[in-house]
């Protein structure tokens, strides 16, 4: 078998081992899944993104979200989903817009910005509107690119460490569910 999908068997190999570190930095730190897999699938094949992260992040999502359970506040959980559908609404006509070429580019862009609003240290409080703009930027990205998180992350970035699980793993279930009726 020479390629499946167009998709080389060496290249297929390597985005398998890349999927099962990715798996058990996830399940060994509690975060990182996408924003370590995600550019490294890329470089591979942008065809991979973002399917195969999605389907991956569900199980780890599942096992870590029933584990964190209590430390779910129900109020904050339900603005970060409306701010979620918001923003994948808006993500999927942004995909509609985006040349599939430009999405790596999208994609090291958003992380960027992500990245610098984390290292300003603005201190991002949890808030109504922090949590309705961290979900509709976990919406945007997750249906773009794949990555969920790091919104949720950001806005949960002072809080205990078990919430902050907790509600990136919840977000990334109602991500994953509500994004895969989009590709």
């Amino acid at each position: 078998m020479e390629s499946i999908v167009g998709l080389s068997v060496k290249m297929l190999v390597l985005a398998t081992l890349v999927m099962a570190i990715g798996a058990a930095l996830q399940a060994a730190v509690g975060l990182g899944l996408a924003l370590f897999v995600v550019p490294l699938l890329a470089l591979i094949d942008v065809r991979l993104i973002p399917g195969p992260v999605l389907l991956a992040s569900v199980a780890l999502a599942v096992m870590m979200a029933y584990r964190g359970r209590a430390a779910i506040n129900r109020r904050e959980l339900t603005l970060s989903l409306v701010g979620l559908c918001m923003g994948t609404a808006v993500g999927a006509w942004g995909l509609s817009l985006v040349a599939p070429a430009s999405l790596t580019k999208l994609f090291a862009l958003l992380i960027l910005v992500a990245a610098l609003v984390s290292l300003i240290g603005t201190g991002v409080r949890v808030s109504r509107g922090a949590l309705l703009a961290g979900g509709g930027a976990a919406g945007v990205m997750g249906t773009m690119v794949g990555i969920h998180g790091p919104p949720i992350a950001l806005v949960f970035q002072n809080a205990e460490p078990a919430q902050a699980r907790a509600m990136v793993c919840y977000c990334c279930l109602a991500s994953a569910s509500v994004t895969r009726q989009h590709h």
